[in-house]
């Protein structure tokens, strides 16, 4: 494997399985703040607290920024057909692609409201009666521009997701017309920049960079290479897992933002995890595993899904469960089997009979709104 990122099937398959395994991870992680605990983790967790980084959804939503911005440069960067048009076409796609499948699911929201069986929770998840309109105007306007989470408390990052894309294509553009290496520099700087001031736009322009080092001849050494990144990969996982000691250690006399701001080192973890993944050819053959790769193509319904099931069904099995004998393991046991369980079932669903219908409406309108260029 030579690691060159233009061949797009092999790409695709590891850049999936990392979205997919990521996903997960952010599952656990709103369970965990939802219910007393992750049936299985906790004890894990007392017993080897370096593996904390399982269930660190602030990571992982950032490892889906970074690989968002990797898959655009290579979409992007140095295009023999880079356009406006191109560029255009790909936003408005992108826009589609996330507005209409929340949408879908602030219709379900609103169905289980009615069924009686929505609760609401700290994040405040059914606190409100919904209605049809407001579900058109949170999936279409307030969530994708102003991150709302009216009704589904994950999607603040809905916005982030669509402006970072945005923002990523237009960077890549500007790139283009650069000299290499004065790109190079303004990358490095700019990503450094953003990380210190807070601006999660860092770890999109670090996808960048990340693009730009694996094609670089990276991969021409291969041992190399995978000792680095296996090296980043360990060291990520073990910033990401105690992000929140890290920053009780560092003294009050240092600014905090962002030496003292606990989630500013998951963005760091992301980066760290991401580049010793893509730094590895041995480390992406594991993740091309046909079980693995296979797993990305649910992971934005199961980000879509599973907080909706956490707020609901699993909230109503915690309590029969707690009920039982008033104790919490049974409860949090309950409540995991069935947000789990219900979101893989309406993820399979969603991918197999939803997607390929939104995809099919998302082409009809983007043929409505775009020229079609005739072949020369």
């Amino acid at each position: 494997m030579d690691g060159s990122v233009t061949d797009n099937k092999k790409q695709i398959k590891w850049l999936d399985a990392l979205k997919g395994i990521a996903c997960w991870m952010v599952f656990l992680g709103h369970f965990e703040e939802d219910y007393p605990y992750v049936p299985g983790l906790q004890k894990l967790y007392e017993a080897v607290p370096v593996i904390k980084f399982i269930s660190e959804k602030t990571t992982a939503l950032n490892i889906f920024y970074i690989v968002s911005a990797f898959l655009v440069a290579n979409r992007f960067l140095n295009s023999p057909d880079n356009n406006a048009s191109k560029a255009g076409r790909s936003v408005l796609k992108r826009y589609l692609r996330l507005s209409i499948p929340v949408f879908v699911t602030n219709l379900l929201i609103i169905l289980i409201q009615r069924m009686g069986y929505g609760f609401g929770n700290r994040y405040g998840m059914f606190a409100s009666r919904y209605t049809f309109g407001e579900a058109v105007w949170n999936a279409f306007v307030d969530g994708m521009f102003f991150g709302s989470t009216y009704f589904n408390s994950n999607m603040w990052m809905l916005n982030e997701l669509f402006l970072g894309y945005l923002f990523t294509v237009v960077v890549c553009l500007v790139l283009n017309e650069m000299k290499p290496e004065a790109g190079n520099i303004m990358l490095i700087i700019m990503t450094a920049v953003l990380w210190i001031s807070g601006c999660y736009l860092a770890v999109f322009f670090f996808g960048i960079i990340l693009y730009r080092i694996v094609n670089g001849g990276i991969y021409e050494k291969p041992v190399l290479s995978s000792v680095l990144g296996t090296g980043l990969l360990i060291l990520g996982c073990i910033v990401s897992s105690y992000n929140r000691i890290i920053v009780l250690k560092i003294p009050l006399s240092v600014p905090e933002l962002p030496l003292r701001t606990w989630w500013s080192y998951c963005w760091i973890a992301a980066m760290l995890m991401v580049a010793g993944i893509a730094l590895s050819p041995y480390m992406i053959r594991i993740l091309e595993w046909g079980p693995l790769y296979k797993l990305g193509r649910i992971c934005f319904p199961v980000f879509l899904f599973h907080r909706i099931y956490l707020a609901s069904f699993a909230a109503l099995a915690y309590s029969y469960g707690f009920a039982r004998n008033s104790d919490k393991g049974e409860g949090s046991l309950a409540a995991f089997a069935v947000s789990f369980s219900l979101t893989l079932i309406s993820s399979l669903i969603y991918a197999i009979l939803l997607e390929p219908q939104i995809n099919k409406l998302t082409e009809k309108i983007l043929s409505r709104v775009f020229i079609k260029k005739k072949a020369v």
